[in-house]
């Protein structure tokens, strides 16, 4: 789905680029997002939560 409004050139061209059999059309709508926006940041916040956890000494990593 292109945003509202005259197209620019480059967005159509995008659509011309791709392979076919990626089924994308420019008319089309846009998809429902795969993960719930609130899910995905609390497991990105879990996963960076480990990446600095505390290290043996006190120490996080940084």
């Amino acid at each position: 789905e292109l945003a509202p409004g005259p197209p620019h050139a480059d967005a159509r061209a995008y659509f011309e680029a791709v392979p076919r059999f990626w089924g994308l059309d420019p008319s089309g709508t846009y998809p429902d997002p795969l993960v719930d926006l609130k899910a995905g940041r609390r497991a990105a916040l879990d996963a960076y939560g480990k990446h600095v956890a505390v290290r043996p000494g006190g120490r996080t990593s940084a």
